[in-house]
């Protein structure tokens, strides 16, 4: 119970509205599932952008985008630890192998890099 019940309260006749439903946006199916790919594809050219911006090479950027099913997250760790192993003089087709096989886990694919190269 409310202390305002049974006040009566005056409504300028400017802020009273139709109670009539309006037509929705008429949407199939097609339609629907052409819109939601469209903002999937964006979404993936905006992270695409983003990671090209960082420095990263357009041809890994994809590829790590493609491994990883579009996650910008996963990609961009990816990305960040195939550079740090590239430049400790690592093998580049070993390292994607490894990163994936260790979920981008850094020190279990460091460790398996290091045994490797012994």
């Amino acid at each position: 119970m409310s202390a305002l019940d049974g006040v009566p309260f005056k409504v300028p006749n400017g802020f009273l509205t139709s109670t009539e439903l309006l037509p929705g946006p008429e949407l199939s199916v097609p339609a629907c599932r052409e819109l939601l790919l469209g903002s999937m594809f964006l979404s993936y050219l905006s992270a695409c952008d983003r990671l090209l911006r960082q420095g990263y090479e357009e041809g890994l950027v994809e590829e790590a985008m493609e491994m990883f099913q579009f996650s910008e997250s996963q990609a961009g760790e990816f990305l960040r630890l195939w550079e740090q192993f590239s430049d400790m003089g690592f093998q580049q087709d070993r390292i994607k192998e490894v990163l994936l096989v260790h979920g981008n886990r850094r020190e279990q694919a460091l460790e398996e890099l290091v045994a490797c190269a012994q």
